[in-house]
């Protein structure tokens, strides 16, 4: 089956975001939202939610309903809330779907933030959907639906705030109550962007760190919230979100080229990029932890460790950066950083994240150049979430421009999400400057 290809954005179907300013304890905003009782009271795109299963890694499965009078939309979805950061912030992300025809929304998936400032707390979101009605509802979703999904998501997170703010139930600002002085929620009251994009507001004359995105939501914009909710959690992980993100499963696969790509595989050998072996069902571990590096650059760490065959264990070494100056995520590939590598990542269809690799350059002392393709490869790798295997599913394959396929793995995987700081194991040993 062919890997899920990108979708191509434009200006006119990109993800919603929605962002207030809550002046109101941060237990209180994560209560109301959090609560599916009280989440329906203020959000009017549901009439009713209600809890289902609760899944072995905790995420909360439920149906939801939004009724029209004349028809009710009927839907189900998974959510899962985060554990709370070093820094007080909070994540939920959530994943929706319906059968019903008449519904202007298929698939989704989103997430909510919670961020403390001094003010009170940024809620915000950031989602997006395959819109429902065929053909007709493509056409229509870019010029009317989105518009009025963000300005209806946008209304609802200002009659929350009236709640949390000043007690005022939801009940009092719809219908023509609303109308009454001081009851009437306003969509302006929200951001459209992040405030990194230039809106001129309180929120975004603040500092930019304050933020509490991680390098793959910084790459990725507005794109992040397209990802699945278990895949926005796994490439959540960052220095402000507190925590780290251990997997564990079996590559089914582990495949590298004819035996003259040797020679490439076992060069990579002495600096932990590519080895070898190839096997099937080989066990696994992938450990991403987040850290400050010497240079004060949020680092994630990739460190593959796969038991390729009794009393033979191997690593394959990458810590991760975003580069304001290229505007995407470099790797650094090896246990001393010698090879940066631009990635650009894009999200598929389902969900799932694609990584490709692109320039390379080798840095060494004084030392510094941009390495030739033909004594490399090219990585393209995805990652995706599977809902009823819950498990990770990736799929890495390596090829060389002009002798074709080097090395590649596939299999599946469990998460554990853990707090603390970052072992010094899967730290490189020398940290390079130059991206």
């Amino acid at each position: 089956m062919p890997s899920p290809s990108p979708r191509p954005r434009t200006r006119g179907d990109r993800a919603l975001y929605v962002e207030i300013l809550i002046r109101a304890p941060l237990d209180e905003v994560w209560r109301l939202t959090q609560d599916p009782a009280s989440h329906a009271r203020w959000d009017a795109r549901f009439s009713d939610i209600v809890p289902q299963r609760t899944r072995a890694d905790g995420a909360q499965d439920f149906r939801y309903e939004l009724d029209l009078v004349v028809h009710t939309i009927r839907g189900t979805g998974v959510s899962l809330a985060t554990k709370e950061s070093s820094t007080g912030e909070r994540t939920s992300a959530l994943l929706f779907d319906t059968d019903d025809a008449l519904s202007p929304l298929g698939t989704g998936r989103g997430y909510w933030r919670y961020v403390p400032t001094p003010d009170g707390v940024r809620f915000l979101t950031g989602y997006d959907y395959t819109p429902g009605w065929g053909w007709l509802g493509r056409v229509v979703d870019p010029l009317i639906t989105r518009r009025f999904i963000w300005w209806l998501t946008a209304r609802s997170f200002d009659r929350l705030r009236l709640w949390a703010e000043e007690g005022i139930v939801p009940e009092d600002t719809s219908g023509w109550r609303s109308l009454r002085r001081g009851y009437r929620p306003r969509a302006r009251n929200c951001l459209s962007r992040p405030p990194d994009h230039g809106e001129r507001t309180e929120i975004a004359r603040r500092d930019r760190m304050t933020t509490g995105s991680g390098i793959f939501e910084r790459a990725l914009g507005d794109d992040f919230a397209r990802l699945h909710p278990q895949l926005q959690r796994r490439f959540g992980v960052g220095v402000d979100a507190g925590y780290g993100c251990i997997g564990r499963g079996v590559m089914t696969q582990v495949r590298r080229g004819p035996w003259w790509t040797l020679p490439f595989l076992l060069i990579g050998t002495f600096r932990n990029i590519l080895f070898p072996e190839r096997g099937q069902d080989v066990p696994f571990r992938i450990d991403n932890h987040a850290y400050v590096d010497d240079f004060g650059r949020e680092t994630v760490t990739f460190v593959r460790t796969m038991d390729v065959r009794p009393g033979r264990r191997r690593r394959f070494d990458a810590t991760m950066i975003y580069s304001d100056a290229r505007r995407r995520v470099v790797d650094y590939l090896g246990t001393h950083q010698h090879l940066a590598v631009d990635l650009d990542l894009a999200v598929t269809d389902d969900g799932g994240l694609l990584l490709t690799s692109g320039a390379q350059r080798f840095y060494e002392g004084r030392i510094a150049f941009r390495f030739p393709m033909v004594f490399s490869g090219r990585a393209r790798l995805i990652e995706r979430y599977d809902d009823e295997q819950e498990r990770y599913l990736i799929d890495l394959e390596i090829h060389n421009d002009i002798f074709g396929f080097l090395f590649g793995y596939r299999g599946a995987f469990t998460c554990e999400f853990v707090d603390g700081p970052a072992p010094a194991t899967v730290k490189p040993y020398r940290e390079e400057l130059r991206e």
